[in-house]
């Protein structure tokens, strides 16, 4: 087993054992590797926010079925930042 595949299932242990109201992507990379165990996780709360720091990310969790808070333009944490606040 490559130390990829032990460090995702690491991961992946990791947010099975955790309750969250927010979720945020930083980057598409985030979504293929923890989209299965945030969504196994997500599916127990009534209510999961789902934000993307830029276009691409958001457009990955789109077709997962979510609608995620992202800023427009370039995007970047900072503006993520004010878009969540704006929406929360």
């Amino acid at each position: 087993m490559s130390c990829d595949k032990i460090e995702e299932l690491e991961l992946d242990q990791q947010i099975r054992n955790h309750k969250f109201d927010l979720v945020v992507f930083v980057s598409p990379t985030t979504v293929e590797l923890c989209w299965e165990a945030v969504a196994a996780q997500s599916s127990k709360k009534e209510q999961v926010v789902y934000a993307a720091v830029g276009a691409v990310t958001a457009r990955m969790l789109r077709d997962r079925g979510v609608e995620p808070i992202f800023p427009s333009g370039e995007g970047g944490a900072p503006e993520l930042a004010i878009e969540l606040n704006k929406s929360l």
